[in-house]
């Protein structure tokens, strides 16, 4: 399929969409157990046999672009590199408080413009019981 779509592309010059299937192995969030819903068995099948990444990782190592030195280094190069980075965003100071409501409709709905106002009531209240200094602009 993809060798398809990438014939038609290169050699017409237009898009193709290219349907896929993916499976969440991993929980909604903390607080869900899709084990409670779903199988271990199924979930653990992905895993173990439908995995793309593992797949993919197969694919390479028969190449033998990839083997197990290059992603010991590469996982250790990216988790570096991203703690760096978590550690610069977090001297930053988070955005102005005020984004929560402005920054997804071009318009704010009413009830988001409800909720805006009750937040700055409460903080002209009660203010100072928040770290309101490690967010950027007046608060």
């Amino acid at each position: 399929v993809t060798r398809k779509a990438r014939e038609i592309c290169v050699n017409e010059c237009r898009p193709v969409l290219v349907e896929t299937m993916s499976y969440r192995v991993g929980h909604h969030s903390t607080s869900d157990d899709s084990s409670r819903y779903r199988p271990t068995e199924e979930i653990q099948g992905w895993v173990d046999r439908n995995n793309p990444i593992t797949r993919f990782r197969a694919y390479m190592e028969s190449k033998g672009w990839w083997d197990a030195d290059k992603e010991t280094t590469t996982w250790k190069e990216t988790r570096k590199y991203a703690l760096q980075c978590l550690k610069r965003a977090e001297a930053e100071k988070k955005p102005p408080l005020n984004e929560l409501f402005s920054d997804v409709y071009d318009e704010m709905p009413w009830h988001l413009r409800e909720q805006e106002a009750s937040l700055k009531h409460h903080l002209e209240q009660y203010g100072y019981n928040y770290p309101l200094d490690d967010y950027a602009g007046k608060q």
